[in-house]
């Protein structure tokens, strides 16, 4: 089993990852969401949800804080955004599970 990343870092800028039991605020699963976490450079993930759904909800996050830093503010509302990333996460994150050639293929080493 992988060990659970406690950060990651985008262009320099390190976000923090911590895993809690219980999430006050904030989604349900992962808090905070949009612009919270590159502000405060951390995000939390609740640890009392399967290990994928785990996962799920850490990319889920991170998409949020790249949607941020990209500068998207073509969302209405934080509504439709959250619709979005709901929507698209469980297929990226299957595209990079059930394709390993491709997923090698995009994190080779040194392609960057």
């Amino acid at each position: 089993m992988s060990v659970r990343p406690k950060q990651y870092d985008i262009d320099g800028d390190v976000t923090t990852i911590t895993y809690v039991p219980k999430i006050d605020g904030g989604s349900a699963e992962g808090y905070p969401t949009s612009g919270d976490a590159r502000r405060e450079g951390l995000i939390r993930v609740r640890t009392k949800q399967t290990r994928w759904d785990e996962r799920a909800t850490l990319l889920h996050e991170i998409m949020h804080d790249c949607l941020m830093r990209a500068g998207i503010r073509t969302f209405a509302t934080l509504k439709t955004e959250e619709l979005f990333i709901t929507l698209l996460e469980p297929y990226l994150l299957s595209v990079l599970r059930d394709n390993p050639e491709l997923r090698d293929y995009l994190f080779e080493e040194g392609a960057r």
